[in-house]
């Protein structure tokens, strides 16, 4: 009984590893392509060279900052 339990433990912990895993990538490309679509950045190269969009980003972030209305 005691080593089910252990297989049956570990391989809960392995399945929710992968599911963490596959949620964060999916979240991270799917984030980028929304990004690059609602920012007018084509998706792919928000994808490939993620720098120039976050570099966006911050600039709008400062333009916020500077205009008063964050």
């Amino acid at each position: 009984m005691k080593l089910e339990m252990g297989q049956m433990l570990s391989r809960v912990v392995l399945w929710l590893i992968s599911v963490y895993w596959f949620l964060l990538a999916s979240t991270i490309i799917y984030g980028k392509l929304a990004y690059g679509f609602f920012h007018g950045v084509h998706p792919n190269q928000s994808l490939t060279n993620p720098p120039g969009a976050y570099q966006q980003y911050a600039a709008y972030g400062q333009f916020l900052d500077v205009e008063g209305c964050h």
